[in-house]
């Protein structure tokens, strides 16, 4: 819990320095973009916390590419 709690403060005194910035300076695109990454970072850092084994974006890639590879073997082009 003290793991999460530090995520969320981390992630809370970022948005503190960076966004009054960009909002003075009317970046709406990148107040956005800040936004949606800082979210998905904190969303799949408090995801390491709670479940200590997260495949990796290559397992995914390597699931999805499986039967395209299966039915390129099949055909003897690999």
């Amino acid at each position: 819990m003290i793991r999460i709690l530090l995520i969320l403060a981390v992630a809370a005194l970022i948005s503190w320095i960076e966004l009054p910035r960009m909002i003075r300076r009317k970046e709406r695109s990148a107040v956005w973009g800040f936004s949606v990454l800082l979210l998905l970072a904190v969303g799949i850092s408090v995801a390491k916390v709670l479940f200590t084994s997260l495949p990796t974006p290559l397992t995914y890639i390597a699931i999805a590419f499986r039967p395209f590879s299966r039915f390129l073997t099949a055909l003897g082009l690999i």
